[in-house]
């Protein structure tokens, strides 16, 4: 009699248990539900964004910020401290989507700078402060991924007078160009010429490629000091006016880096 009893008392409180309401738990331990980063190397810009919960266990939030440790590790030194918004402005695309964000400028960090010569990974965390000063913090490191070559010299002449006549005039043509993963990371350097009295692409629109070979029948003195040489042949008949020279430089991972000039061809 007292088993049967017992065992009412249990199925009773099985029950009790599945007709009431389930108990409330967090919504999760953490609220930042994805860091993004990204590179901008063509406008030396840096992207943090962070996708938030609000609310949070009943909480609004106040405000996000971002410690930026750069290259640094997260031991290593004092981060920048950043606010990051959701106003759709600096950075920001959509107001008020919980993707808290900012766009700065590389150089802009005063305590962790980002220069064209980093490599590896980047460190930073993202705080969100809620009401009743209910904060969470997490953390993500980047890589900054295939840093752009570029150019740090380009020798070429501002005027050409061209013979009056007989043999061709040979120009000497040079381009300085770095790359922080290494000058063999270096895949081809050239330029192309364009006549900009009428935009015809002379040498058919083909790059005329530039060589760090130490080849001399190229124009080019040492080899792998980052000069790239070539020569370029002007007999006394080519056409005169300004031709733009447009430089290229790009790596074995496609990334790659343009610069110009104008050079007055005259008789």
């Amino acid at each position: 009699m007292k088993l049967s009893v017992k065992k009412a008392a249990l199925l009773t409180t099985l029950w009790w248990l599945s007709c009431t309401t389930p108990v409330q738990v967090p919504d999760q331990t953490d609220p930042i539900e994805r860091i993004d980063f990204s590179y901008l190397q063509e406008e030396r810009k840096i992207y943090i964004g962070a996708l938030v919960k609000n609310p949070f266990n009943g909480a609004n939030i106040r405000y996000v910020t971002a410690a930026w440790h750069g290259t640094k590790n997260f031991t290593a030194g004092s981060p920048d401290s950043i606010i990051l918004g959701d106003n759709g402005d600096f950075g920001d695309i959509l107001k008020r989507d919980n993707l808290y964000a900012i766009s700065k400028t590389s150089s802009s960090f005063s305590l962790n700078p980002i220069s064209l010569s980093d490599t590896g990974e980047v460190y930073l965390k993202v705080v969100t402060h809620y009401e009743d000063a209910e904060s969470h913090t997490d953390s993500a490191s980047f890589s900054l991924g295939n840093i752009f070559p570029r150019f740090l010299m380009i020798d070429a002449p501002d005027t050409l007078t061209l013979p009056d006549s007989g043999f061709a005039q040979l120009i000497q043509v040079r381009a300085q160009a770095e790359d922080a993963n290494g000058l063999k990371n270096i895949h081809w350097v050239g330029f192309t010429s364009k006549r900009l009295s009428d935009g015809i692409m002379l040498n058919q629109g083909n790059y005329i490629f530039m060589v760090d070979t130490g080849d001399t029948t190229y124009g080019d003195v040492t080899k792998n000091d980052g000069i790239f040489s070539t020569l370029v042949s002007f007999p006394y008949n080519a056409s005169t006016g300004q031709l733009e020279w447009r430089f290229r430089v790009q790596d074995l991972g496609g990334g790659f880096s343009d610069s110009s000039t104008v050079v007055l061809v005259k008789k």
